[in-house]
């Protein structure tokens, strides 16, 4: 019995029922008093075992649906990332058949999770927005979308404007950088 205490598969499924079933471990509140319990069959750690597998390196287990039990049909053995974009208190939209967490689409999407969450916080539809991403639209900031002429005064016109992710620059004040550049490389 003490080289099961020592395995990582023993501690997980100890911990797991320690959290649904003891009221006083400090977890009890999101599991146990949520209603959240386990199975029959897994109250026995050769059969919990039998279902899973040995636990791997740097994964914990998971339950599928958050709000669901402890079960052979919605657990697996998950890592950090796959842990924490399943957390009940993820945002998840469905954009174009595939859902995923808000956090996970500002990554694939390469901007900050910060801007996505504050589209949330405007209202903005999630899925909308993210869907006109996907086809390689650009939104610029409401603080740059409303400008007309760039910092120096030059108009911003499809011709002299470059977009870059959310940015817009002016192409007049990039030619005027690299001439400057050159000339100061040319006088030395």
């Amino acid at each position: 019995m003490s080289k099961r205490r020592n395995n990582r598969s023993y501690k997980t499924w100890s911990a797991m029922l320690q959290r649904c079933t003891n009221q006083n471990n400090p977890r009890y509140v999101d599991y146990g008093s949520r209603g959240i319990t386990v199975c029959n069959q897994w109250l026995s750690f050769d059969n919990f075992l039998a279902d899973m597998g040995e636990r791997p390196i740097g994964m914990s287990i998971d339950r599928i649906n958050v709000n669901g039990n402890y079960e052979k049909q919605n657990c697996r053995w998950a890592d950090d990332t796959t842990q924490a974009q399943n957390a009940r208190s993820n945002i998840a939209v469905e954009c174009r058949g595939r859902t995923l967490c808000l956090s996970a689409w500002a990554r694939e999407l390469g901007i900050k999770k910060d801007c996505a969450f504050g589209w949330r916080r405007q209202g903005v539809n999630l899925a909308e927005r993210i869907s006109f991403l996907l086809d390689g639209g650009v939104i610029a900031p409401h603080w740059n979308s409303r400008k007309t002429h760039c910092i120096n005064g030059h108009e911003f016109t499809e011709e002299n404007t470059r977009t870059k992710g959310i940015r817009r620059n002016c192409r007049e004040c990039e030619r005027i950088r690299e001439r400057l550049q050159q000339q100061s490389r040319g006088a030395k």
